[in-house]
């Protein structure tokens, strides 16, 4: 086995200082080759550089398996990635969950076809995923945190970016699935280790600090790599709280494989399966 270095979409997207979009696009219009195991596409940097130089030439079909039936798209068995099981998780670990899922829950929400509206009713119908996307990180807060004005691409390639990805589906009301990468950075970023639960202050900052410019409805997932306090789930099983009116929350639990949300409502169950990539975690395979 060659020890050839494999990228995930959002790797290769920070080593080309581009949006996530670009990549994922390039990847599902078979212009950029990569290998797909289970929910993840894998770049190597020899596909990147064959991409590069096809537009440098202006030859579409110069990457390495275009027209290839096989060769752009690797059907193989997927499992998330492999991680030491105790705490504390090092930062490189933390990296990698953040990629797988972010990539997981991309490729679920992207075989969507039709979902009803949980406020409206109404039944949505959507082409493209990929055109409701966006993606925000931490990436001005990590230079806070490191005290730099520049991040480079070793230190980007290790520390996870607390990506916050948001598909935003214009209706009445418009409707946001959501999914937080929520990991401490302070302590990632530092001293590479992460060895806290989150907590409730920890989800209650995001959920202010994300809030829609615009009333919407939410779907969102908060993915820990070092779990949930008591409060927290306590809070996310209640959700009594007055904004809960337009909020189905679920907190993921990488540790376990564990969906945690308010099992009492109905509406928030049958949105569970937005997160089923956490499964991958469960039992026998847990990181």
């Amino acid at each position: 086995m060659d020890n050839t270095p494999f990228l995930s979409i959002q790797e290769a997207a920070d080593y080309l200082q581009v949006d996530y979009k670009v990549v994922y696009r390039l990847v599902k219009e078979e212009r950029l080759r990569a290998s797909r195991v289970g929910w993840q596409f894998r770049i190597t940097p020899a596909d990147i550089d064959a991409y590069l130089q096809s537009q440098v030439t202006g030859d579409k079909d110069a990457a390495p398996g275009a027209g290839d039936a096989g060769g752009a798209r690797r059907e193989t068995e997927g499992s998330p990635p492999r991680v030491a099981a105790g705490i504390p998780l090092q930062r490189k670990d933390a990296k990698k969950l953040e990629a797988y899922v972010s990539e997981a829950f991309a490729r679920q929400v992207g075989e969507i076809d039709s979902l009803q509206h949980p406020a409206s009713g109404a039944l949505i119908h959507v082409q493209d995923w990929a055109a409701l996307y966006t993606q925000r990180d931490e990436r001005t807060r990590l230079l806070d945190i490191l005290e730099t004005a520049f991040l480079d691409r070793t230190t980007l390639a290790a520390t996870p970016l607390n990506n916050h990805v948001r598909y935003w589906v214009e209706d009445s009301p418009p409707l946001s699935i959501e999914l937080k990468f929520l990991g401490h950075l302070d302590a990632l970023a530092t001293a590479h280790v992460d060895s806290a639960p989150a907590t409730r202050a920890d989800l209650l900052r995001f959920l202010d600090e994300s809030a829609p410019p615009v009333p919407a409805m939410r779907i969102v997932g908060c993915v820990s790599p070092t779990g949930w306090d008591d409060l927290a789930m306590a809070w996310a099983r209640d959700q009594a709280w007055p904004a809960s009116n337009n909020l189905l929350l679920y907190l993921i639990d990488v540790r376990t494989g564990s969906v945690i949300y308010d099992e009492q409502s109905a509406m928030t169950r049958r949105f569970a399966g937005l997160f089923g990539f956490a499964d991958a975690f469960r039992n026998g395979d847990e990181p």
